[in-house]
């Protein structure tokens, strides 16, 4: 039996904002940072109670080939969630099926290769897996400078 892990910090009241998205996120008691499998599907677009969406999506033609390469593939990731234990979460919603964050950029990576190909044309979904990339994109170069440079601050 998998052990189920604990969320140590994040809510759905403190998710991660990129531009006009907001993404629940939350820190494991590993140190694993993840996205709930509705917090993925509700980052590129798609609103639903449950977070099996996405596997659909990875297998619809024109995109299922950027989706499904190779052993590490998105696909194969999305069919390997981690259990976890929200904060303060009771009943029978409280745990939920995770994803480790950069699997969003690979995502997005993948929506907007894909569209670059012209296999794949959802307007909306493109411009948020767009917003996400630039987003990250600013907050990754700032935080690789502060590491080549010696400037890294730790919360732990």
């Amino acid at each position: 039996m998998t052990k189920i892990l604990k969320a140590i910090y994040g809510s759905e009241k403190t998710p991660l904002k990129l531009g006009d998205l907001e993404i629940p996120c939350y820190v494991l008691e590993d140190g694993t940072r993840v996205f709930s499998g509705r917090g993925l599907q509700k980052a590129i677009g798609y609103e639903s109670k449950s977070g099996q969406w996405m596997r659909s999506f990875c297998n619809m033609d024109g995109i299922s080939i950027y989706m499904n390469a190779g052993d590490d593939s998105i696909i194969n990731k999305l069919s390997s969630p981690i259990k976890f234990q929200r904060i303060d979460a009771g009943g029978s919603q409280s745990s939920a099926n995770g994803y480790e964050v950069t699997l969003l950029v690979d995502i997005c990576s993948a929506i907007i290769d894909a569209n670059s190909a012209g296999v794949f044309k959802n307007e909306a979904i493109v411009h948020n897996a767009d917003i996400i990339i630039r987003s990250v994109a600013k907050v990754g170069i700032i935080a690789l400078v502060d590491e080549a440079t010696g400037r890294i601050v730790r919360n732990h």
